[in-house]
């Protein structure tokens, strides 16, 4: 896990100190590992530039406090949410985005693999914040929290596609 990690960690810093496109031989060298080592944790490019996305999110999942306390024994969808929300409250949600952004490519969505990359690492946030709230919530429904997240997170990457056609991710 330790290497995985300095593999995405070395992936952003490439993704951000260099022009597209990713060079897996830079990110193998700034990782200090071999090409094929950043090969058998990541299949392709895109899925690492996904798992750097989703990294450069994690504070969505962070800000959840998970395994702080005791797991929490309500079942009502309320308190779940508001727990969510309080999470979203809790990070600097725009300097976040704009990060991943860069992270992920740009802002083209006219251009699709941008959109499939940035769709996809949203997705991968959403399982990683279901996954936080059932084991944080372990009598909740867990259908219920899956809904609550991805219709939440499917929220959040509307008002993202819009903040990015409309003022191109100005912090306004």
């Amino acid at each position: 896990l330790r290497r995985r990690q300095r593999i995405i960690d070395a992936a952003a810093e490439v993704l951000v100190s260099k022009p597209r496109p990713l060079s897996v031989a830079d990110v193998a060298d700034r990782a200090g590992v071999s090409r094929r080592t950043v090969f058998n944790y990541f299949p392709s490019v895109d899925d690492l530039i996904i798992a750097v996305g989703a990294d450069a999110l994690d504070g969505l999942v962070q800000g959840l406090n998970i395994g702080a306390g005791t797991p929490a024994i309500t079942d009502d969808p309320t308190a779940v949410f508001e727990e969510v929300a309080a999470a979203l409250r809790g990070i600097d949600l725009v300097d976040t985005v704009v990060r991943a952004t860069r992270i992920l490519g740009g802002t083209g969505f006219e251009d699709p693999r941008i959109a499939n990359l940035v769709r996809d690492t949203f997705v991968a946030i959403a399982d990683r914040m279901t996954s936080a709230l059932t084991a944080k919530h372990p009598a909740a429904n867990a259908f219920e929290i899956e809904l609550l997240v991805s219709a939440l997170i499917g929220g959040v990457v509307v008002v993202y596609k819009n903040w990015v056609e409309r003022v191109g991710l100005t912090d306004s």
